[in-house]
């Protein structure tokens, strides 16, 4: 085990800058790698958590202090005695377990990272590494969402030559509204999503067939006219207000779905009781313990990166080069216009 020293950005209390501070290095267990960290990306959970809504997911309270984050790229250091597919010296990149453990070893923003295999991929070398952290919590998250949930065939590292129906992302301008953009066109499905007026054309350039202003007062008709005859697999809602829950269900009423089933899968809790009659569930990024998150993160990833398939979306600003930036990074993470905030380390 190493003897290295090990700094983390400490949350001690909410609404308050980090603090650097030591922490102690990770061990592994079993089924764990520990990752030196070059780069973590930022999140808008990140940012709830420092702004004090540490019950925003009430099924996942964060105990204070602790060392948040979501992201990581880095090169390993040491692997567990169940892990095969990572060695000491690899590049990867990983989602770690922070929110779900709630445990300061699992937050990103910390030198040394613990992480588990099923969530962390090889980063090839055509791959700037400190690039990949904007990767791993949206592709848990849209494994979650789009696989688990909604039922969408999975896809290759080579794009399906097959249309298989019609999704919906609402929102498809934030990080993972853009991932799951371009994984369901590699999926081999028509991807129809909302959007201000001055991204649409970079969002059709990363996989969506349609674009639609949200605020256009004729929204609804405007999805309901680009689904067409196509079977109908659902709806991707990150963003999660009244206007696109109220477009969203009105949309599954009116189209034919590919299972029968009405599904909204949104990015935040929603807000009351659900009515009944859909399928409405709250995406939840961590399907580590399932095999479908080893598929997306051991077979699918590294190669569709490696190809070319699948880019990193949407475009890295770095925002730091330290732990001390941290704090102002995720302060300012609101601001990100897609775009993702990285910090290097």
């Amino acid at each position: 085990m190493s003897t290295q020293a090990n700094y983390a950005a400490w949350m001690l209390n909410t609404k308050e800058p980090f603090i650097i501070k030591e922490a102690p290095y990770p061990k592994p267990s079993v089924d764990d790698l520990v990752i030196q960290s070059k780069a973590v990306a930022i999140t808008q959970d990140d940012r709830y958590y420092q702004e004090g809504n540490t019950m925003i997911y009430k099924e996942i309270p964060i105990p204070i202090p602790n060392i948040l984050g979501h992201d990581v790229a880095g090169i390993v250091c040491e692997v567990g005695t169940n892990v095969t597919k990572f060695k000491p010296g690899d590049r990867v990149m990983a989602h770690v377990l922070h929110m779900h453990t709630g445990k300061p070893e699992h937050g990103a923003f910390q030198n040394y990272v613990l992480a588990h295999q099923n969530q962390t991929a090889i980063v090839p070398d055509n791959i700037e590494l400190t690039d990949s952290a904007a990767v791993p919590l949206a592709l848990s998250t849209v494994t979650n969402s789009l696989y688990e949930l909604m039922k969408l065939k999975l896809p290759t590292p080579e794009k399906s030559p097959e249309i298989h129906g019609a999704v919906l992302v609402w929102g498809g301008a934030t990080s993972v509204g853009a991932n799951a953009i371009q994984i369901a066109k590699i999926s081999g499905y028509k991807v129809i999503t909302t959007a201000s007026p001055r991204n649409a054309e970079y969002l059709k350039t990363i996989g969506a067939d349609v674009v639609i202003d949200y605020n256009d007062k004729n929204v609804e008709q405007h999805i309901i006219d680009a689904i067409g005859d196509l079977p109908y697999a659902g709806a991707w809602d990150p963003i999660v207000n009244d206007s696109s829950l109220r477009t969203e269900m009105s949309v599954a009423d009116r189209v034919k779905s590919v299972d029968g089933v009405k599904h909204i899968i949104l990015g935040l809790p929603y807000p009351g009781s659900p009515p009944e009659g859909y399928h409405i569930e709250l995406a939840y990024g961590f399907p580590f313990e399932r095999p479908i998150s080893k598929y997306m993160y051991h077979q699918f990833i590294t190669e569709a990166m490696q190809n070319g398939t699948f880019k990193i979306v949407p475009h890295v600003k770095f925002v730091g080069d330290s732990l001390n930036d941290l704090t102002d990074a995720v302060a300012n993470q609101a601001n990100a216009r897609c775009e993702k905030y990285v910090v290097k380390i």
